[in-house]
Parts: C-alpha cells; sequence; structure tokens
C-alpha cells in the first residue's frame, strides 16, 4: 500500500502478493522507526489519509512498529501527535520498539544511560528539556537525569509507553518492531527477539 503512496515499484509480481491477504474490507497500513522526525510522521500522516479517501467504506487499520524516540530531535512532539493527533477514522496500533523499552528502562535503571545514550537517548531527553546536568560522577549524572525524566515525562506519555503491545495480527500478516525467531510459533516468541532479532530473522528462508 505505501509504495502505491510514494510510487515505488515493488519487486515481487503480484501473483506472490496474492498468497496473504488482510481481514475482509480492511485496509492496514504499517508505519515504521519514526525516530524522533515529527514533520515525516505528519506528512506520511497526510499520504495516508489521502490514500485511504479512495477506499472509503473499509475499516481503516494504521500499525505504528514503535521506535518513535531518539536520534531526531523531536521525540516529545512525535509522541504528543500520536497521543492526541490521531488519523481520523482509523484504529490505532501502537507497538513497543527497543527504543521505547529502554526509555522506560531508564526511568528505574539510570545505569542502562550510557548505552540508551549511544543509540540516541539523548535526543529524547534534550526534547523534554533535560541537559547533562553537573555531577560529582557519571552514575551520579545519569541518576539525575533519570529523576529528571520522571518529572518532566507527561502522565499521558507514560501511559502511552506503558501500554505499547509487543505484536499485532491483521489476516495474515503479523506485526512486530523486529522481527521472529525462525522455527517458533507465535505464542512461543520472546520479547527480545521480538524487539531486537535481525540476521537470523533477515536471513531465514522458513
Amino acid at each position: 500500500m505505501l509504495s502505491r503512496i510514494f510510487g515505488t515499484r515493488r519487486n515481487e509480481p503480484d501473483v506472490e502478493e496474492a498468497r496473504f491477504s488482510v481481514p475482509q474490507a480492511t485496509r492496514v497500513y504499517a508505519i515504521g522507526d519514526i525516530h524522533g522526525r515529527a514533520d515525516l510522521l505528519r506528512r506520511l500522516h497526510a499520504a495516508v489519509a489521502e490514500d485511504a479517501k479512495s477506499a472509503p467504506n473499509l475499516r481503516r487499520v494504521v500499525v505504528y512498529l514503535g521506535d518513535y524516540v531518539d536520534r531526531g530531535q523531536e521525540s516529545r512532539t512525535v509522541i504528543d501527535i500520536l497521543c492526541d493527533e490521531p488519523l481520523a477514522d482509523f484504529d490505532s496500533v501502537h507497538l513497543l520498539g527497543n527504543h521505547e523499552d529502554a526509555m522506560l528502562q531508564f526511568l528505574v535503571d539510570p545505569g542502562i544511560g550510557p548505552s540508551w545514550f549511544t543509540n540516541g537517548g539523548d535526543a529524547t531527553l534534550y526534547s523534554y528539556g533535560i541537559g547533562h546536568p553537573p555531577a560529582s560522577d557519571r552514575e551520579e549524572r545519569m541518576r539525575l537525569m533519570s529523576e529528571a525524566l520522571k518529572s518532566k515525562l507527561p502522565r499521558t506519555h507514560h501511559e502511552f509507553l506503558s501500554k505499547l503491545r509487543l505484536s499485532h495480527a491483521e489476516g495474515d500478516y503479523y506485526f512486530v518492531h523486529a522481527g521472529i525467531r525462525p522455527g517458533r510459533p507465535f505464542e512461543e516468541q520472546e520479547k527480545d527477539d521480538l524487539l531486537w532479532i535481525r540476521d537470523e530473522f533477515l536471513r531465514s528462508t522458513e
């Protein structure tokens, strides 16, 4: 569907796509890895809403695949949009990404701060108005920044992050953030794989 919106070409023939389907009278869009780019999210929302006008009688679903925060400069604004500006007449599904998982962990374990910052977490803190406070050592600095995030994180944002789901199914499609462990039933998939798996999933032929 998004390939039609942006004019890209599919490599696979249409006959291959016909093997899988969404529920009857349903149109599904998937949006992944926003990473603090509120400007691009708004553009994509506009494109999806425009495309959906071509099928006004269908049930509309938009599945967000996680990684709303980090790296970009507007993580807070991205969450504001997802909470307060949902696409009208769409069922919105928000999945957990590894970056939101790290953000939530930082609230209870400041020790993960350095590794989170390496992956763009410092940009998320800046979006909430949190800089690097003076401290006697790194451990104290991480603790202060964690406390600052607790105090500045809006209640609606914390609720949003806490309620993010690990997976969502629509017909023959199973949505997760990263991938699944090949050869393992869906109901036995582990959180770490759903959020982090890469090569084993991408290279699998199962």
